[in-house]
């Protein structure tokens, strides 16, 4: 099931929220997968995992090397509302190239569960940006379910 990007754009921070909640923003979908489709790989499978990736300019996504925290990470939501963050279901890291807010980079998330109503990731919720010289974008992998 492939899904959708956006290109790293300076986004203003008027309020917090889910990125579905930005001027501009939008759920996440998945426009080759029906519903039906979706229950019968997940009654037929153990197993799903998902790359998210956080496109990011000046950025953190996960750890913040500047202030030397987790106060930054983002948090990605499951179909389910299941949230994933630093404190709860906490996703593998591929790659934190974020980490240094400097120039152009990338953070790596892997999902994987048991718990497959979790997927396909459907939203996240952006932290570090609204400044001058930020700018974030996303692009989000396909579902497996095995």
């Amino acid at each position: 099931i492939h899904a959708s990007r956006m290109p790293n754009i300076p986004w203003r921070k008027s309020t917090e929220g889910w990125y579905s909640t930005l001027r501009g923003g939008f759920r996440i979908s998945y426009d080759s997968l029906g519903p039906v489709q979706l229950t019968f790989l997940r009654l037929l499978s153990n197993e799903a995992y998902q790359n998210f990736t956080y496109t990011c300019i000046n950025s953190a996504a996960w750890f913040d090397a500047t202030t030397g925290s987790y106060s930054n990470a983002i948090k990605i939501q499951g179909d389910n509302e299941d949230e994933f963050s630093h404190d709860i279901n906490s996703p593998n890291i591929l790659l934190d190239g974020c980490r240094a807010k400097q120039r152009e980079s990338k953070t790596i998330f892997e999902i994987r569960t048991k718990k497959l109503g979790q997927l396909p990731l459907v939203d996240f919720y952006p932290k570090d940006y609204g400044k001058p010289h930020q700018a974030f974008g996303f692009e989000v992998g396909p579902v497996c379910f095995r």
